[in-house]
């Protein structure tokens, strides 16, 4: 439903002039059909469609997930209307592309204090993929290519602290990666993960559709 909300926004906003425009000679065409056909058969088709939402489209979302999206009567009216999530990622990328042709001399754009279990390193977010780098001894472990990149995911967890703050540095933020075959990447303990997860999805030019 809030995704729902946030696509209308973005409809009267015009983020999309020609999707907008498509929407609203639908919208007219519709209008236009109700006010001329005759009662019976707006009756008729109006019950139609209504059974078939109930009972083939609402059962089809329910059991087969994956197809969930394509059988949504207002996810396929508002079909390429970004919500504002996704307009943002489009705007970061846009700002990634920039970044990455003004720089020159360096494919490495970022570097974050990090772990992957109980190794400590960094994360290394470059112009084609991010990559663990151990500190001791100095070895890459990790290696995702943007391309192979399938989803990328802020995990939160709750730090309980058994030791006083200035020891204790395990801020609980964590970036969960995961690729085209299923294998997940877990870095923890990352404190500009905000920061991280943003240059990732600028410098990756892959389509991300946000879920939840």
């Amino acid at each position: 439903m809030w995704k729902t909300l946030c696509r209308t926004i973005s409809f009267y906003e015009w983020r999309k002039p020609h999707r907008t425009g498509t929407v609203l000679a639908v919208l007219g065409a519709a209008i236009l059909t109700t006010a001329l056909v005759p009662l019976w058969l707006l009756v008729k088709c109006t019950t139609l469609g209504i059974g078939v939402t109930f009972f083939a489209l609402f059962p089809l979302s329910a059991n087969m997930p994956a197809y969930r999206l394509l059988v949504s009567p207002t996810k396929r009216l508002l079909w390429n209307i970004p919500t504002h999530a996704e307009w943002a990622i489009t705007h970061i990328q846009a700002e990634g592309s920039r970044v990455e042709t003004s720089a020159t001399t360096t494919d490495d754009y970022g570097f974050y204090v990090a772990h992957v279990g109980t190794t400590a390193g960094r994360l290394v977010i470059g112009a084609r993929s991010v990559r663990f780098v151990s500190r001791h001894p100095y070895a890459v472990h990790v290696t995702i290519a943007y391309a192979d990149m399938d989803s990328l995911e802020k995990v939160d967890r709750v730090v309980k602290q058994c030791v006083p703050a200035a020891v204790s540095r395990d801020s609980g933020k964590d970036l969960k990666v995961r690729d085209r075959l299923g294998r997940e990447t877990v870095l923890s303990n990352l404190d500009q993960r905000d920061q991280a997860w943003s240059q990732i999805v600028g410098f990756s030019k892959t389509s991300w559709q946000v879920l939840w």
